[in-house]
């Protein structure tokens, strides 16, 4: 498995097998990486986001979802992509149970899962706990929580541990991407 622009190795790949004594191996080319402009991801001018970073606002699950997606086609990989594969992975998850089996098979969280696919518990879209963090000025998950309480009064973390765990990555957007640019308007005589 290599990226397209591996691909011209692939007979390198398959001398060095075959000089070995082994059968050349299924080849899976998939397509590069680009940032919010359709440019190629590259790690020395910085553009799009690593592993690392997508792992920092959301779950593993959501990256595995996202790159099950079109793995042949090319992909746009910047911190905007997040809110929504997190709340497609989360719909996925919810229409999973009601699935007949041919469904099940082809939905993306029975291969993310080995088949064994949780309940979803995340009752508010995460695109909205981002805008939520950053209209309240949530700075810590407690915060977060005391406006989610308003909507869904029974929820805690414990009985929602992905409406928990998104609130938390929530918060740390908030906190590295949108407070440090905050500025507040001075005030006027209207």
């Amino acid at each position: 498995m290599y990226g397209k622009d591996h691909s011209t190795n692939t007979p390198i790949y398959d001398a060095i097998c075959e000089i070995l004594g082994a059968p050349a191996p299924e080849h899976f080319t998939y397509e590069l990486f680009l940032d919010e402009t359709g440019q190629k991801i590259s790690k020395s001018s910085g553009n799009g986001i690593s592993i690392d970073e997508w792992l920092s606002y959301a779950s593993t699950e959501s990256l595995s979802y996202f790159m099950y997606q079109k793995p042949k086609t090319a992909k746009r990989l910047f911190f905007d992509v997040i809110p929504k594969a997190v709340d497609e992975y989360h719909q996925q998850l919810r229409a999973y149970s009601d699935q007949d089996a041919a469904a099940k098979a082809a939905n993306p969280v029975f291969h993310i899962h080995s088949g064994n696919v949780p309940q979803s518990t995340l009752i508010v879209p995460f695109a909205m706990l981002l805008n939520l963090a950053s209209v309240s000025g949530a700075e810590d998950k407690e915060t977060l929580w005391g406006f989610i309480r308003r909507y869904a009064p029974d929820a805690t973390a414990a009985t929602h541990p992905d409406l928990d765990a998104a609130a938390g990555y929530a918060v740390r957007y908030f906190n590295d991407f949108v407070k440090p640019d905050r500025v507040y308007r001075a005030a006027d005589a209207r």
